[in-house]
This record gives C-alpha cells, structure tokens and sequence, in this order.
C-alpha cells in the first residue's frame, strides 16, 4: 500500500539476498504444516483452526529464516562449547554469552525445555523502520521447536539498526543443527505509543456493543469467512 510504513532488511553479505530461502518474508509465507493441515472441525467440534486469534497472528509481521546451515555444539557436564559451517570460507559469524551473563541468574524455559547456553547470532541483516517505529522480536511460537528458541526483546530500529540474536540452546544432546531456511525469528513492527490505563466495570453502552459483536458471530456458519467479514463491515474499518 502507498502509504504503508515500509521495513527495510539490509544485507550486509553480498549475494545472500540472490538465496530466496535466506530472505526475509511477512509471516504469512512461513504458516506451519500442522495449522495448514488441522480441520476446521474435529468430531462435530470446533477446531483451534476456527479461532480468529491465529490466522491474525500468523499474517502479522515478518520472518527472518536461518541464512545458513550451522551446528551449534554445548556440552552441559564439561561447559565446552562450539558452532561449526561447513567450511571456513562461510563468512557468517557466532559468539556466546557465557552463563554468567543469564543462565546462573535464571534458566530460561521455553516449550518445556530449560535452556542451558546462550549462543549469539551475528545476524548479517540489519532492519530500518520509519522514525518512532521498533520491532517486537520474538520466537516463531507455533512452530513448537525444542532445540533452540530466539530471547524475545524489542529493537528500536528507527535509531540502532543491528538484529544480532541471543539464541537458548534447550537441547538434551551435545549438538543440534539449524538449517538454512528455516524460520529462525519472528519480528512484528509496531509504533511506539503512550497507553494510558483504565480498570472499570462494564456499562449499558459496553453491553450493547459486545452484545451487537455477539450477534455478528453467531449468525454466520463455521467456514464462511465470518471474522474478515467481521472485520470490515466493524465501524474502525470505515474510517
């Protein structure tokens, strides 16, 4: 769209925008085989596919995937650590952030597994947002990996245009490997705004509106596209 706030993703290795499973993409093109694969009803009952969060959530943003094969080595009873490409002419980079540094003060978890090392990633992809807009970074969540997970944060990449990656090494085994393409981070851009806050019980105007909402809902069938519908006849939309 023309007016559109526009998000840049820089490389800085000559070539890696030529690898079209290295670029970045909005989020809708790394929706997982498990959600494609779920019916809309299961036994006479509503599925998670029929949930309007879901689909919103998996359009939101953009992917960043894995711009190369590497095997990220953590040995837990010794402390000895690596990472290893294929060969040493790869010309991406990756550091750690010793345990003194997170893990003695907190053991992230993530998917039910308890991280045991920081690896970073020195991202060769820099983002520019437009003035007064960061990204959320977060890990693809339904994607359900327990190997790794991406340190969720928020990067004001407006002024500090980096995007190096603290990775949790979740794993049991004493390597585990990340292939090139796949969805490494989630990032979602967003204007940085005041909120202010209100906590109050509900009125005759609120109930009239959830009530109106309600009503929207219920007389449409499963399967016919009741929430987009929704969603543009809502008076935000008409603005």
């Amino acid at each position: 769209m023309k007016d559109s706030p526009k998000i840049e993703f820089i490389s800085m290795i000559k070539g890696l925008t030529s690898i079209s499973e290295c670029l970045p993409k909005p989020a809708s093109s790394f929706i997982p085989k498990w959600w494609k694969n779920t019916p809309p009803e299961s036994n006479g009952v509503s599925t998670i596919k029929m949930c309007p969060a879901y689909p919103d959530y998996f359009s939101e943003g953009f992917i960043l995937p894995m711009w190369t094969d590497v095997k990220l080595k953590f040995n837990k009873e010794t402390g000895d650590w690596n990472w290893e490409t294929r060969s040493q002419e790869n010309p991406f980079l990756f550091d750690v952030h010793y345990n003194s540094q997170l893990i003695d003060h907190k053991v992230p978890t993530y998917q039910g597994e308890d991280g045991k090392f920081v690896f970073k990633f020195i991202s060769p992809w820099k983002i520019i947002t437009p003035p007064g807009y960061s990204v959320l970074q977060l890990p693809p969540f339904y994607h359900f990996n327990k190997d790794f997970s991406v340190a969720p944060g928020i990067l004001h990449t407006d002024i500090y245009h980096s995007t190096n990656q603290q990775i949790f090494y979740h794993s049991s085994e004493k390597e585990i490997v990340i292939e090139r393409g796949a969805p490494l981070v989630h990032y979602i851009p967003y204007k940085r705004k005041e909120y202010s806050l209100e906590v109050r019980e509900y009125t005759a105007e609120d109930e009239q509106k959830i009530r109106s909402e309600d009503l929207s809902i219920v007389t449409k069938l499963n399967g016919s596209g009741w929430f987009k519908k929704f969603k543009k006849t809502h008076p935000y939309h008409q603005k």
